[in-house]
């Protein structure tokens, strides 16, 4: 909180000994409006340092408390002033060391890295091509008025170092992503790194809404084979890896399809899902103790899916032959890939397995599709080592399927306004919406039922993990009750009302 107010301050020209004018809208919601502010809610304002959301009303009443009551009449860090009826306020001198020895902890006080403050606060600024992390940090020393020795004493100087990290990171960004900047940066992630959230943040938002055929493009251009299909709930993630399967393959799923019993078995597809009990010896080898003939025990290593994947596609070389793993976010990737991480990085130079001490090779025609679901909080954790192995895109939820899909005009209708109030209700997050398939149904009954019963009480579970707002509401048009909550206490009688309003709708 005292460094938010004191950034607040500094951008409006505080220096030691340096009276500025001071109002609550000159200072406070000056900095507040353009570096907090994320929605147009009543709580539009996050800050990043504490992690909490801030009342549009008062946004800064903590900070100015905190200045007015802590900084100023506490430590005598700062002071208020009033010349011919005008309020001002002075960072008064030697503020620095007392900062430092009051926000320290146990006598020691942890200095902030720059980097990260600074693409946190410049997030939506429109930073030319060339522009480095040097420059942003630059730019945020310069407009926020440090001079040498506060630089010093608040930041590490590890801007040269965090250049080759953080210039990965794309300085210029759509403003439709703090949604996700915010929800990412407000969990309580073991390990959190601004870096690896905003990397996650750019693969969850920017990648864009693609066809089966410019997948495939755009894996055979970079010349990477393996990609990952992420979205909310119901988008139809696993369809699409089963559709750019079918392409690859150019063969039927359903005949061809490999359940990875033997290698004998052949097939030119197979499909996984991982679990968060999921481990190595699940998905490479394992070693498997075997009764002797005369009673002694032998250990003996059996392969698992993928390396039976990869020889089944040796041995149909040069056909593809492609997995899919679907749901991969719910286990522990590292665990999992184990020496794959290096293998699928550097596909024709071999890996030594764990237990067998054979060498692997992943074969050249041998395809991973993998599916993530990014409202599993799980999503934010998966290992940047392993996102850039991985081509991402989006599976956002698309009205226009429940268009294209849905035959009769009266459901169609229907589960469209259902669909756009839902999503509406979530703020259209890029993460924590409602996908089209749970819409995909034929009749009224099929299409409310669906509603009631499966997207409410996921809309439940959002709220209930604080990632949609406890008083969101779906307001439908032409709805003549109060607002439907996702808290339903009679789903029987929802689904009676729901029925009378849809059939008012032509």
């Amino acid at each position: 909180m005292h460094l938010i107010h004191l950034l607040a301050a500094k951008l409006a020209g505080a220096r030691q000994g340096n009276p500025i004018p001071y109002t609550e809208q000159s200072v406070d919601f000056s900095f507040c409006d353009r570096f907090l502010r994320v929605n147009e809610s009543d709580r539009p304002y996050f800050d990043p340092l504490d992690m909490n959301h801030r009342i549009g009303t008062h946004p800064h009443s903590n900070v100015a408390t905190a200045r007015k009551k802590t900084f100023s009449d506490k430590w005598q860090a700062g002071k208020f002033s009033v010349e011919n009826g005008t309020d001002y306020f002075t960072l008064q001198d030697g503020y620095v060391d007392t900062l430092v020895e009051k926000m320290g902890k146990r006598g020691h006080y942890t200095k902030l890295n720059p980097v990260a403050i600074a693409c946190w606060l410049y997030r939506e600024h429109d930073w030319p091509d060339n522009t480095t992390v040097s420059d942003i940090v630059r730019t945020f020393c310069s407009e926020f008025n440090f001079d040498d020795d506060e630089w010093a004493a608040f930041f590490v100087s590890d801007t040269d170092k965090a250049e080759a990290i953080y210039g990965q990171w794309s300085h210029s960004q759509p403003q439709e992503i703090s949604k996700t900047i915010i929800d990412v940066l407000s969990r309580d992630v073991e390990g959190f790194n601004v870096f690896h959230s905003l990397m996650a943040i750019r693969e969850v938002c920017k990648m864009p809404v693609i066809t089966v055929s410019q997948i495939i493009e755009t894996m055979r251009g970079l010349k990477c084979k393996q990609v990952v299909i992420q979205g909310p709930p119901g988008t139809g993630k696993t369809y699409l890896a089963k559709q750019v399967a079918s392409k690859l393959i150019d063969a039927d799923l359903a005949e061809s399809r490999s359940q990875f019993c033997s290698t004998e078995q052949g097939g030119r597809w197979g499909i996984l899902q991982l679990h968060p009990s999921y481990g190595y010896e699940d998905f490479i080898q394992r070693m498997v103790p075997k009764q002797e003939p005369g009673g002694g025990v032998r250990i003996s290593i059996e392969d698992m899916p993928f390396i039976l994947a990869c020889k089944i596609a040796s041995s149909i070389a040069p056909d593809p032959f492609v997995l899919i793993v679907d749901e991969m976010n719910r286990a522990d990737l590292q665990k999992v890939f184990g020496e794959l991480m290096y293998a699928l990085e550097y596909r024709n130079e071999p890996v030594t397995l764990q237990y067998s001490k054979q060498d692997l090779v992943i074969p050249s025609n041998l395809y991973l599709v993998g599916t993530m679901n990014t409202a599993d909080s799980s999503v934010v954790q998966v290992d940047y080592a392993i996102r850039r192995r991985f081509i991402f895109f989006d599976a956002p939820p698309d009205r226009q399927v429940i268009d294209g899909v849905v035959s009769d005009l009266q459901v169609k209708k229907a589960g469209l306004a259902l669909f756009d109030a839902t999503n509406s209700a979530c703020d259209n997050h890029p993460r924590f919406s409602i996908g089209h398939s749970y819409f995909l149904h034929s009749s009224m009954a099929g299409m409310i039922g669906s509603f009631v019963y499966q997207v409410l009480p996921v809309l439940r579970a959002f709220q209930d993990n604080g990632v949609m707002r406890s008083d969101a509401a779906i307001h439908l048009t032409g709805w003549d009750s109060e607002p439907i909550t996702p808290s339903q206490t009679r789903p029987d009688v929802l689904v009676d009302a729901l029925s009378s309003w849809a059939a008012g709708l032509l």
